[in-house]
């Protein structure tokens, strides 16, 4: 058997060889998430004429209100037990390994319970204020314990290193999801419900597949004291504070425009939006792997774990702003190859989202060291002001531009709390990032997509067309700022002079 690890067991691996072993891990982890979230994404573009067609405009728009409310009521309810469970899991000192996942899954499930209760009882006031349908209650709780579930049993998937189970889960997910929607739209409901019930089945599949712990886990009391348990709970308790401000940022747009405008309006912007960020296939699979990557580095390396932070993170936000470019380049193609024509006029908003979800990205890549450091506390005041901007561009702009204004606003505040993330992050991470490559990468990202961005032909397939190689181009000269293809060169030579050797 050949030995593939260049490092012998009984010396400590160099800084190189640490950001090399650790950058393998995480590529291989994230490409099998990225194939899967990529599936999952083309599998809803497929569907998306189906259910465009079969569904109206307004009934994207209350199922969007819907599924914003279950993100809500399971944020509060989660208060960032998942965080901690990843953070202290792997800690060489106790508390640590399963007397953490006790904590960290009794305190998530118990109060996503409570969270149904009250969501249930209050449903009526609820429904009232956001016209949503008096049915939807107990969907809606439901929808919080099976996504606090979600979340956890991904945590813990992530922590033990299982991403081909997480692949697995994810396809059949998207699948699930899918049928589920089509079915009930086709040979039933014509409103919400099936948009809602496929997003009930999407958290379901997950949990079914991936498992919860042992059931003496869940009952047993994790046998920690009252200082040990705060001190777990306490690394992700900021998230009562940064998951609503989340939620605000990227949920508060579609109720300004339900309040400002009607719910079709609300429909057409959530399928531009669902097209927008699809850059979040890359940021979902990345951050799924390089959290607790991260944390593990961290616990065994702490004073190398900086320069290796620095090194994936420069090349992460240049991944970053490929997936914008070529996110901005198709996505008003898609619309119009995709959607019906009624959803048309929401291509305008693509960009504007897209850039959105590239500070997404940035913001988690900060907030990494945060979260190794064990100072995630320190994040609530850029989360909070990102989410004031948010609700003051969203009431000045939705009125007077709507879906446009609604864009807009929560790219700003995506982009200023970014920027306030990095510079907290900055200690740790400015040595380690050449910043003046990442500026070469961003000029030539922006004319790129200033003249990719309109269709290059009045048939959508043939302007997609067109656009692929000139994409593809500037993708590889970003690639070269990096070395990259001459790496690739060099590795390729290697394998073929082994395998003409062998």
């Amino acid at each position: 058997m050949i030995e593939l690890s260049a490092t012998p067991p009984h010396r400590e691996q160099t800084k190189g060889e640490q950001s090399l072993t650790l950058i393998r891990r995480v590529a291989s982890g994230a490409a099998q998430l990225t194939s899967a979230n990529i599936f999952v994404r083309v599998l809803s573009l497929i569907v998306l004429p189906v259910l465009t067609h079969l569904l109206p405009p307004s009934a994207y728009g209350l199922a969007s209100i819907i599924t914003t409310l279950i993100s809500l009521f399971s944020v509060f309810a989660l208060a960032g037990a998942d965080v901690s469970y990843i953070r202290a899991y792997h800690a060489q000192k106790s508390p640590s390994g399963q007397a953490v996942e006790s904590l960290t899954w009794r305190f998530a499930l118990g109060a996503s319970v409570l969270a149904a209760v009250l969501s249930v009882a209050c449903w009526r006031q609820i429904s009232d204020t956001f016209l949503a349908p008096p049915y939807a209650g107990l969907l809606v709780a439901s929808g919080v314990i099976l996504a606090v579930a979600n979340a956890m049993a991904m945590a813990r998937a992530r922590l033990h290193n299982r991403y081909h189970a997480i692949f697995f889960a994810t396809i059949a997910s998207g699948l699930g999801a899918s049928a589920i929607a089509i079915g009930i739209a086709y040979f039933g409901r014509r409103d919400e419900l099936p948009l809602v019930l496929s997003l009930l089945v999407g958290y379901l599949i997950p949990v079914l597949i991936l498992g919860l712990p042992a059931v003496s886990t869940l009952l047993q009391s994790s046998g920690l004291g009252l200082a040990d348990r705060r001190h777990v709970l306490g690394i992700g308790l900021a998230a009562i504070v940064t998951a609503p401000a989340y939620w605000i940022m990227v949920s508060s747009d579609r109720w300004f425009l339900a309040y400002f405008k009607d719910a079709a309006t609300v429909g057409v912007y959530s399928i531009s939006y669902s097209i927008a960020i699809v850059g979040m296939t890359v940021n979902g699979a990345f951050l799924t792997i390089w959290a607790p990557e991260a944390a593990r580095l961290f616990e065994a390396h702490p004073s190398d774990g900086p320069h290796v932070l620095g090194s994936i993170t420069e090349g992460a936000i240049a991944v970053l702003a490929c997936v914008w470019l070529a996110v901005t380049a198709a996505g008003g193609d898609m619309i119009r190859l995709l959607a019906a024509p009624a959803f048309h006029p929401g291509a305008v908003v693509i960009p504007f989202v897209a850039a959105g979800v590239f500070f997404h990205g940035i913001i988690h890549l900060a907030n990494t060291v945060y979260l190794v450091e064990k100072r995630v506390h320190h994040t609530i005041v850029w989360w909070v002001g990102g989410a004031a901007i948010s609700i003051a561009l969203n009431f000045l702009l939705v009125p007077r531009i709507g879906i446009i204004g609604a864009g807009l606003s929560q790219l700003f505040a995506f982009a200023i709390t970014s920027s306030g993330l990095l510079i907290g992050a900055r200690r740790m991470l400015s040595a380690h990032i050449n910043w003046m490559r990442l500026l070469l990468v961003i000029v030539t990202i922006l004319p790129a997509a200033f003249f990719m961005l309109p269709s290059w032909a009045e048939s959508p397939l043939v302007s997609l067309l067109m656009k692929f190689p000139a994409g593809v181009g500037v993708v590889l000269v970003v690639a070269a700022y990096f070395g990259l293809p001459a790496v690739v060169y060099k590795n390729v030579v290697s394998a073929l002079k082994y395998s003409s050797d062998a």
